[in-house]
């Protein structure tokens, strides 16, 4: 991976009727509980969202990161609040305390070097509360906005309700 580099995403050129980094930006979910904003290009073939979610009063926050070629996605968690006894595992944090996985990857940034993608999932984990890394078996909304040439065989992003 090259270096890291948040682009506005106004910046990227959109053919007419293709999907935009800020339709991204919504509620999903069967009830709406989750909401996907801050879709941006990190780097090349590389975006990134901050993903809220809150069900019967327990909260969390993640930062995603995805791969668009590959479908790899990292999810950092940044916040969680419970109600529910346990909800968080012993690992909280206020979703209004500054974002410090988001303050990692804007040093990652502004370092200029290169990192691979486990040296990235190795900076954000030292500031998350706990971080997955899955590999996407279909094209996630920021992917196809910004990358649609990398869906590499993957099932193609379709903007519905519910995902």
């Amino acid at each position: 991976m090259r270096a890291l580099a948040f682009s506005c995403a106004a910046g990227l050129a959109v053919p007419a009727g293709a999907l935009s980094l800020e339709q991204c930006n919504r509620s999903v979910g069967p009830l709406g509980y989750e909401a996907q904003r801050g879709h941006e290009v990190i780097g090349k073939g590389l975006v990134a969202h901050t993903s809220e979610n809150r069900v019967n009063g327990d909260d969390t926050r993640w930062l995603v990161v995805t791969a668009c070629a590959s479908g790899r996605s990292l999810s950092a968690q940044s916040a969680c609040e419970e109600e529910t006894p346990g909800f968080c595992d012993g690992r909280k944090r206020p979703l209004v305390r500054p974002d410090r996985v988001k303050a990692a990857m804007a040093d990652m940034v502004a370092s200029k070097k290169t990192y691979s993608f486990d040296q990235l999932k190795a900076g954000l984990a030292r500031k998350a509360l706990r971080v997955s890394d899955i590999v996407q078996p279909r094209e996630t909304c920021g992917c196809a906005a910004a990358f649609p040439e990398m869906r590499n065989g993957k099932k193609r992003f379709k903007m519905e309700t519910g995902n």
